[in-house]
C-alpha cells in the first residue's frame, strides 16, 4: 500500500485460516491491546470478523496501529477473514503486504489445511506476498490438564469433549510444515499474551523487506532486519504437592530396643556374673564366676558358637540388661 506521509509506511496484514482457530481474537488482542480471561476464551464460538472500518470509527484503535520497527514508523492495518473454505477472499487479498496463515495448536486438521488449501489460495491471489505461519492457542498445550479448564467441560455439557494430548500439535510438527512451505513460524496465546506483539512486529519486518526489494531507493528501509527468532515459551509453574511430615517415633523406637532383647546383636548381663562379649548374633550366654577359676557356661542357644571372653571382676550390683545398639545410639 502507498505511504500516507513521508518516512511513514502503511502495512496491510491479512489474517486467514480455518474457522475457530483464533484469528479474530488474535487481531483483537493486537488492535485493542486486550488480554482475554479463561472464562472469555471458553465461551461458545460464534463466527465473527473484525471489521476493518474500526480504524476509522475508533481513534484509540487507529493510534495503537502505529508502531516503530527498526527505526521505521509503521501503521499496521489488520484484515480479518472468514474461515469458510467456500468464501471468496479475493478482495481481502488485494494489495496485501503480508499474510498471516493461522491454525490452532489443538487442531491437527487445521494445520493440514494450511498446506493443502490455504497456502495454494494465498499463492493464487498474491504470489509474491510474504507469508507467516502462526500457531494460535499456545496455552492449550498446558491448560488441557488444568483443573479449572476441566471443570468447565464437566459443568458445561457431558457431551462436550475436552482436549486430549493426542489433539495437540507439537512445535516440531508445525516447524516441519513451515519448512516445506518456506515460511517463518511463530506461536501465540491471547490468554498469556505470548507472542502477540512479536508475531505482528516480525510481520511488519517481512512486509518492509519485500517492499525494500521493489523500491531499493527508499533510504528509510535500509536498517530493517529480517524476521527474528521467537523466544521460547516458559510453561506455567506446576502446583507444588503438599508435603506431610510424619510424627517423630524416636521415643517408641528407643523403648522398643530396650524391651525386645531377642532382636539385639550383643547383650551385657550385669549381676553376679561377669561381662561377656558375644561375637555371634542371636545368642545369650551367661557366665558364673567361681573365684578366679575359668568360667562355666550356664545358658546358650541351640547353636554352638565360638566366643572370645574378656574377663573382669565379678559385679554384685546392680542387675541390668542393656543392648549394645541402644548403648551405641546413646553414646553416639
Amino acid at each position: 500500500m502507498d505511504n500516507t506521509e513521508h518516512h511513514q509506511e502503511l502495512v496491510k496484514c491479512v489474517v486467514v485460516g480455518d474457522t475457530a482457530v483464533g484469528k479474530t481474537r488474535l487481531i483483537c488482542a493486537r488492535a485493542c491491546n486486550k488480554q482475554l480471561s479463561l472464562s472469555q476464551l471458553l465461551t461458545t464460538h460464534v463466527p465473527t470478523v473484525w471489521a476493518i472500518d474500526q480504524y476509522r470509527i475508533y481513534k484509540d484503535v487507529l493510534e495503537r496501529s502505529w508502531e516503530v520497527v527498526d527505526g521505521v514508523n509503521v501503521s499496521l492495518r489488520l484484515w480479518d477473514t472468514f474461515g469458510d473454505h467456500e468464501k471468496d477472499r479475493r478482495f481481502a487479498y488485494g494489495r496485501s503486504d503480508v499474510v498471516l496463515l493461522c491454525f490452532s495448536l489443538a487442531s491437527p486438521n487445521s494445520l493440514r489445511n494450511c498446506k493443502a488449501m490455504w497456502y495454494p489460495e494465498i499463492r493464487k491471489f498474491c504470489p509474491n506476498t510474504p507469508v507467516i505461519l502462526v500457531g494460535c492457542k499456545n496455552d492449550l498445550r498446558f491448560m488441557y490438564r488444568d483443573e479449572a479448564y476441566l471443570d468447565f467441560f464437566r459443568e458445561r455439557s457431558p457431551f462436550l469433549r475436552a482436549i486430549r494430548k493426542s489433539d495437540l500439535v507439537m512445535p516440531d510438527q508445525a516447524r516441519g510444515i513451515a519448512r516445506e512451505l518456506g515460511v517463518t513460524y511463530y506461536e501465540t496465546s491471547v490468554l498469556t499474551y505470548y507472542g502477540v506483539n512479536e508475531v505482528f512486529e516480525n510481520a511488519i519486518r517481512a512486509a518492509l523487506i519485500a517492499r525494500r526489494q521493489q523500491r531499493f531507493w527508499m533510504t528509510n528501509l535500509k536498517k530493517v532486519q529480517r524476521p527474528l527468532l521467537q523466544a521460547p515459551y516458559c510453561p506455567p509453574k506446576p502446583v507444588a504437592r503438599p508435603v506431610q511430615v510424619c510424627a517423630s517415633t524416636f521415643d517408641d523406637s528407643l523403648r522398643w530396643l530396650l524391651t525386645n532383647l531377642p532382636h539385639t546383636d550383643v547383650i551385657f548381663v550385669v549381676g553376679r556374673f561377669v561381662f561377656l562379649l558375644i561375637g555371634s548374633c542371636w545368642q545369650l550366654l551367661l557366665l558364673r564366676c567361681k573365684g578366679c577359676c575359668a568360667p562355666t557356661l550356664l545358658e546358650s542357644s541351640t547353636r554352638e558358637a565360638r566366643v572370645n571372653l574378656q574377663w573382669c571382676r565379678p559385679l554384685v550390683k546392680p542387675r541390668l540388661v542393656i543392648s549394645t545398639r541402644t548403648r551405641n545410639f546413646l553414646s553416639g
